[in-house]
């Protein structure tokens, strides 16, 4: 009878073992499960890193961080000159023309290319002479750089700053193409992502242009807009 209670206990002490092996660790399970809630919501309560999946996104939240390093844009602009850089007979007045930029997106900083032209209208004085407003036309490449303030919104503030090679021409009843002449160049502007691959550009150009063509280095400001395109 001593050998068969010692057995019975010994079955005992197993069966015992067995379920506490067995049902532990789905009590740890649903305990870890439970602090992960808790942390959860103390995050959440905290302002914290932890953001509960949803269909709706910040209108103002700039689109997601992917490569996209191309950059090609566009824009109409309006040169207007800042001083008077002609004769006493002759006053440069406002313009209009077309520009292109390619740039290749390193982070904040953007090297660029640039390429455009425009139309700029002289007035004459009459008295001096008979001829109608003359008509002058700039065509340019440009090379340069953009700093871009990259943050969490759209809106993306951004200077840049480039050297230009003019070559002026003007009509004055014949065409008198000019040898090419240098420029300095600054834009300061916004970009407005309104998706990955589009956005919205507004921007204000200055240039300087040293050219035969003035009596002294003329300077110019043209409001710019156009569009940008990320590849």
């Amino acid at each position: 009878m001593k050998c068969f209670s010692l057995s019975w206990a010994t079955v005992a002490s197993l069966m015992v073992a067995f379920l506490l092996t067995s049902f532990t660790p789905c009590e740890a399970h649903a305990q870890s499960l439970e602090d992960l809630r808790l942390e959860q919501t103390t995050l959440v309560a905290a302002g914290g890193p932890y953001i509960q999946p949803t269909q709706q996104q910040n209108a103002t939240a700039r689109p997601a961080n992917k490569p996209r390093p191309a950059q090609l844009s566009v824009y109409l602009r309006v040169p207007i000159a800042l001083n008077d850089a002609l004769d006493d007979s002759r006053q440069m007045g406002g313009g209009v023309g077309l520009a292109a930029r390619f740039g290749w997106d390193l982070g904040i900083v953007v090297p660029e290319f640039h390429l455009g032209g425009s139309l700029h209208f002289v007035s004459l004085d009459n008295a001096v002479t008979d001829v109608e407003p003359n008509l002058f036309t700039n065509v340019w490449v440009a090379g340069g750089a953009r700093l871009q303030l990259l943050n969490r919104s759209r809106f993306v503030p951004f200077a840049s700053a480039g050297i230009r090679v003019n070559f002026w021409s003007v009509a004055d009843g014949l065409t008198r193409s000019l040898s090419p002449s240098f420029g300095l160049i600054g834009k300061v502007g916004v970009m407005l992502e309104i998706s990955m691959r589009i956005a919205l550009e507004v921007m204000a150009d200055f240039h300087v242009s040293f050219s035969d063509l003035f009596d002294s280095p003329a300077s110019f400001i043209a409001p710019m807009a156009g569009m940008t395109f990320f590849f």
